[in-house]
């Protein structure tokens, strides 16, 4: 990416390197946006991050402190970050709290700053990020529309339901509703049984 392309919010150019900002989030995204984004970005930022340090993709959080792991997690950071992701939402992700994902940030302005294998090989390992996204660009696109949808379901659930409706009950409705969107056919019997439902209580009166 080249200095002169417009840059995310979230993001600054450090010595020729895209980094995360310091200081406050201006522009603090809803649950729903950072957990679609999060969803949508994570699997291809441990894949690269994992491969670009050489270490498993299930081993990018743990607790290990051979410079590789917290090498692979700066680069998740960044990477994240980049799509707006904002601090927790990031540390919710890893399972780590918000003073790790920053002290992560500092991590890499730092090295940007006096480093230039460091810089050298964290825009390679950027560039190969922004590759396979834009390779996957349909797959993202696909899983941000089906959270929108299921957002869209969570709101007429709570319609339907009123305010007195147990959270419990509304949250495996919508865990039936993720798995049905993977497949369009598996909607029709949750779709019958809504009608069959408001048919039912037009006729009791109740509606």
């Amino acid at each position: 990416m080249s200095s002169r392309e417009e840059i995310p919010y979230s993001m600054e150019w450090m010595n020729g390197c895209l980094v995360p900002r310091m200081g406050n989030e201006v522009r603090a995204l809803s649950s729903n946006e950072w957990s679609t984004r999060t969803d949508a970005y994570s699997k291809i930022a441990i894949r690269v991050a994992s491969d670009v340090q050489s270490i498993e993709e299930g081993d990018i959080f743990i607790r290990n402190r051979e410079e590789r792991y917290p090498a692979a997690r700066s680069l998740y950071v960044s990477f994240m970050s980049f799509h707006g992701i904002g601090r927790s939402a990031i540390a919710r992700s890893m399972k780590m709290d918000h003073a790790t994902v920053v002290h992560y940030i500092k991590k890499v302005r730092n090295m940007v700053s006096v480093s230039y294998p460091f810089r050298r090989d964290y825009n390679q390992a950027f560039s190969l990020y922004l590759t396979e996204c834009r390779k996957n660009d349909e797959e993202i696109q696909r899983m941000m529309k089906d959270h929108e949808i299921q957002d869209k379901l969570m709101k007429e659930l709570f319609v339907d339901y009123g305010k007195g409706a147990k959270e419990v009950e509304l949250r495996q409705m919508l865990s039936e509703l993720h798995e049905a969107l993977e497949d369009t056919d598996s909607l029709k019997p949750i779709i019958c049984r809504r009608i069959e439902r408001e048919d039912y209580l037009l006729k009791a009166g109740l509606k």
